[in-house]
């Protein structure tokens, strides 16, 4: 009898445990149908005329190729058709891959990206509802959804997207302890974001220093595997097994004579002050030496410029001037009107974002992400940094202001018994304390 009245009960934990798993699920593809939406909505609305320039343009040409059968080649710089490293390969790749199917689309590239977008929602609800529970996790992929910084994103046909989703795959393996899958995520996105270049080791030692050096080498040795093709190919078709040759290009930018002398970005390529070194140009490899190593010797004998491109970097990023990022915003198609009308909301989210990660600062998932987060970030930031690369501060302050929101709601459920059991109770202790004594 005993045994036959625990099924009962032991069928009951298992139902619980069911409907327990049934409902993160149902919330997450909550949050995935409602980003498909706005996504929609937004994509009807100001992305149906888009044309790429700038670094979509080039991404664009490197998928073509692709798509064409030429591989990762280019004619940038006015050269022949040439391979290159100039970009990470992995957005390109996957967007040729696309348009072999579908052929040379747009539209496709953009559902593409407007994909990436929804799943991106879709992570950041399953990470904060595994920090901060289903009220935090429904918050932080509603407003990832919603944010227009990252909106914008997602109708265009750059890289941005991509790299927000496998920032957050790093995260979601890492706290799973599936040190093969985090290590994967994290080589595929340094084969994506051109400066997540040092991210392998940032995971690294953070791992080192929370799981130990084995499961820090298990994520570092996937990483560098993943890499290992590409690594491969760039030493047989250029000569060195670089990341990138955007390196040097990125320095010269904004730590050369001529960048000093104009007080902004120059462009190395067109530039004729960069005479010299645009002669270097048939050799890719050669040419980003080059280049970078000038940047160098300018930084040393002109420290001070690197703390005038932070402060310049650091203003057009915080929306603190509306003229610095407009131009940059426009090259990207990311709706410099809607950016301009939604100041205040960016200010009122990074706000609202660090509170929420400072109330759950000791816990290690957090500081992963505010660690990987800050330190793309902030690569940006020393060389050059257009609004768009602020993505990864973004979607942390996204994260921490949907963990605030759960706090805020927990913290509110707390309450609302306690003051409904006084209000009962108040008018019976008034009552009895009305009453004659005997």
């Amino acid at each position: 009898m005993a045994c036959d009245a625990s099924r009962p009960l032991a069928w009951a934990r298992v139902a619980d445990k069911i409907r327990a798993g049934r409902g993160p699920r149902r919330s997450t593809i909550a949050v995935g149908v409602f980003a498909l939406a706005v996504h929609v909505v937004y994509w009807h609305a100001g992305g149906r005329h888009y044309v790429p320039v700038s670094d979509a343009a080039q991404y664009r040409e490197l998928a073509l190729n692709v798509a064409h059968g030429r591989g990762l080649t280019t004619q940038f710089m006015h050269l022949p058709l040439h391979p290159t490293a100039f970009r990470p390969p992995l957005w390109p790749l996957l967007l040729g891959v696309v348009w072999r199917v579908t052929g040379p689309s747009l539209g496709a590239g953009q559902l593409l990206n407007v994909l990436l977008g929804v799943a991106t929602a879709m992570l950041a609800e399953h990470y904060v509802r595994s920090i901060g529970g289903r009220v935090a996790g429904l918050g932080a992929g509603a407003l990832i959804a919603l944010y227009p910084p990252l909106l914008v994103n997602d109708v265009t046909i750059l890289s941005d997207t991509l790299a927000l989703l496998l920032m957050l795959a790093v995260f979601i393996e890492v706290d799973s302890g599936r040190w093969i899958r985090a290590g994967l995520w994290t080589g595929l996105l340094v084969l994506t974001k051109p400066s997540a270049q040092a991210l392998v080791v940032v995971v690294g030692v953070w791992l080192i220093g929370t799981a130990g050096w084995r499961a820090a080498a298990r994520t570092m040795l996937t990483a560098l595997i993943v890499m290992a093709p590409w690594l491969a190919r760039n030493w047989l078709e250029l000569g060195s097994p670089v990341v990138v040759t955007s390196n040097g290009f990125n320095l010269a930018a904004m730590y050369s004579p001529p960048a000093r002398a104009s007080g902004h970005f120059v462009d190395p390529v067109f530039d004729p002050r960069f005479r010299q070194v645009q002669a270097l140009e048939g050799d890719e490899v050669q040419w980003d030496h080059a280049l970078a190593s000038e940047a160098v010797k300018f930084i040393e004998s002109h420290p001070s410029q690197v703390l005038a491109v932070v402060r310049h970097n650091v203003a057009a990023m915080s929306e603190v001037s509306k003229k610095l990022g407009s131009q940059a915003d426009r090259l990207d198609h990311r709706n410099p009107k809607l950016q301009r009308h939604t100041r205040v909301l960016f200010w009122l989210v990074s706000a609202l974002g660090l509170a929420g990660l400072l109330c759950h600062w000791r816990d290690r998932r957090v500081q992963l992400a505010a660690l990987v987060s800050v330190s793309l970030t902030v690569a940006s930031v020393l060389v050059v940094a257009p609004p768009r690369l602020r993505g990864p501060f973004d979607a942390l302050c996204c994260l921490g202001a949907g963990l605030l929101a759960g706090r805020l709601v927990g913290a509110l459920h707390r309450r609302t018994p306690l003051r409904t059991l006084a209000r009962f109770e108040r008018p019976a202790l008034e009552a009895e304390q009305a009453q004659p004594a005997a």
